[in-house]
């Protein structure tokens, strides 16, 4: 089973399981402050130099090593004007300048690594200070900037510096935008919160850039529609096709026929609030409280990681999740410190487990070696050397117990057995 056993002169018997999953555990370490080791992790980035950039949901900006150590924070300071202008980060993204983008519920930063400073892009206040509310941050394939906040889009134009807001009081389909995605033709998706999902196709109309947009929305009953207007994440798969996280669990979408697939049979996706999709080559990762999981992009087979397979948690923050296109990296965050690993790297077992007969009753009473039963002898040899049991009819009332020879999480092991000639399918415990 590929199980290394270890046997030591006094201390006993140890395996190792070397098909185990390979997820790398970050955690705020000791010799962190005390309020970042108990932040909750809202955003995660990993910028051209490996430094890994964590946003906390309260406790400002940290910015760490690519083994956790944390080097520096970054927090607001009153009267600063060169320090982060709210410690509540949402999104930490770095354009192709080497720029480092925070959005956060206070305004967007721009941070320059070289000064070390911030500098502030504020809305007017004096409207509604959810203005500035920023969730979303996004560098299209055009090198444009787009910020997503609670009242709508924003552009923001280099040669200005300043944002065009795209705010249409009169269309909800552009407010309170949680994430924004582009899929190969330069389209941008936009997710919102409480209005669905959005398509946003740019034109230029006279030199102006104006938006073309198209609503998808819940329609109650509908088996072609989305799950939840309330949705938290996109991404796009090698296929083309749209994974949508809501607050009510996940759907995939074809841009192509416009038509929507829910998952409603998963035990960890049906009416959970998904926080976080990351799509790497064949597969969708999807984290959410209980744990990651996998989902094949053509079978749409399901595999599900839990403490039970080396997470140091189950649960996850929305927001917290990212992948390096680079290197293939993904990252995933939450109110301990993060994980990291390469999928790729990620070992399936790849033959079940061996399965034994450990016990055998019949009438309610333990069958032994050499042991006479309604004067017949059933055992002559132990259960698990014993291939082949003939019982008479007057036995026909027995039990057996079995196991699988796994170690490691035998919790995990799913058992299904049939009776021949009784059972048309296979009975899964």
């Amino acid at each position: 089973q590929n199980v290394l056993w270890v046997g030591t002169d006094n201390g006993g018997v140890s395996f190792a399981d070397l098909e185990q999953p390979r997820f790398s555990f970050y955690p705020f370490q000791n010799n962190t402050e005390k309020d970042i080791k108990e932040s909750t992790i809202r955003a995660l980035y990993q910028d051209k130099n490996k430094i890994i950039w964590i946003g906390t949901r309260n406790n400002g900006l940290a910015k760490t090593t690519s083994n956790g150590k944390v080097i520096q924070v970054f927090r607001n300071i009153p009267g600063n004007k060169n320090s982060l202008i709210n410690n509540s980060i949402r999104k930490i993204i770095e354009d192709k300048y080497g720029f480092l983008w925070i959005g956060t519920k206070g305004g967007l930063d721009r941070f320059d690594s070289k000064t070390n400073t911030f500098e502030h892009f504020l809305y007017d206040f004096s409207v509604d200070e959810r203005h500035n509310w920023i969730f979303s941050v996004y560098e299209d394939r055009e090198g444009n900037l787009w910020a997503g906040t609670w009242y709508g889009l924003a552009l923001f134009d280099r040669k200005q510096q300043k944002f065009i807001n795209y705010f249409n009081r009169g269309n909800n389909a552009l407010t309170q935008i949680r994430n924004i995605t582009e899929d190969a033709k330069g389209q941008m998706w936009i997710a919102t919160q409480g209005s669905g999902l959005s398509r946003v196709v740019k034109k230029r109309v006279n030199g102006k850039l104006q938006l073309e947009v198209k609503q998808y929305e819940n329609v109650p009953l509908s088996s072609n529609s989305l799950k939840d207007d309330w949705l938290y994440c996109l991404s796009f798969d090698n296929y083309g096709y749209l994974w949508i996280g809501s607050g009510s669990g996940l759907n995939r979408f074809d841009p192509r026929t416009e038509k929507f697939l829910e998952f409603n049979n998963h035990k960890f996706l049906n009416d959970r609030i998904i926080h976080g999709i990351v799509c790497d080559k064949g597969s969708v990762w999807i984290s959410h409280q209980n744990g990651l999981t996998q989902i094949d992009c053509k079978s749409l087979s399901t595999r599900d990681y839990t403490k039970k397979y080396d997470l140091y948690e189950n649960e996850f923050s929305e927001d917290a999740f990212f992948k390096n296109e680079q290197t293939g990296e993904l990252f995933f965050g939450g109110n301990k410190g993060y994980i990291s690993f390469y999928p790729a790297q990620i070992s399936h077992r790849s033959t079940p487990p061996q399965i034994i007969i450990s016990g055998l009753r019949i009438s309610d009473e333990n069958v032994n070696v050499n042991q006479i039963i309604d004067e017949r002898k059933i055992l002559d040899k132990p259960l698990y050397l014993t291939k082949k049991i003939a019982l008479a009819w007057r036995q026909r009332n027995f039990q057996i117990e079995f196991a699988a020879l796994y170690f490691p999480a035998p919790e995990n092991v799913r058992y299904a057995y049939r009776l021949t000639g009784l059972d048309n399918n296979w009975v899964y415990t």
